[in-house]
């Protein structure tokens, strides 16, 4: 039996995106979800590395996949439940991924998330 624990509005953002994603992958085999880590704490010289290797400020927190062959694709940036704010760089990958025609949304907890998912592909709740 693995521990899991309860979800609440003040439940951190990381808790917010894992049950998302435990959902998304347990209820959606149509796309494929996977995290973008580019946000942390990490030393000088591993932020150096990851910006050489790519890395870039403001990525959305997940980008989602259809599996259809019509490479549709959300990116889904998650935020806290209640004070959780979009950064200058997060707007601006969402709005050059937006006129690129990558739509994107901000998830402000698993259930807002969820709904935008929802709402995106059409799949009443």
């Amino acid at each position: 039996m693995t521990f899991r624990p309860e979800l609440t509005d003040t439940s951190s953002e990381h808790m917010h995106q894992a049950f998302f994603v435990e959902w998304i992958r347990q209820n959606h085999k149509e796309v494929f979800v996977f995290a973008i880590p580019n946000g942390g704490g990490r030393s000088q010289a591993d932020g150096m590395a990851l910006k050489m290797e790519g890395v870039v400020k403001g990525v959305s927190d997940l980008e989602i996949r259809w599996l259809d062959g019509s490479k549709r694709t959300l990116f889904l940036e998650m935020k806290k439940v209640t004070g959780g704010t979009i950064s200058p760089d997060q707007f601006k990958f969402m709005s050059m991924m937006t006129d690129a025609g990558f739509p994107c949304v901000v998830g402000f907890g698993f259930e807002d998330a969820k709904a935008k998912f929802l709402e995106f592909t059409n799949v009443p709740a």
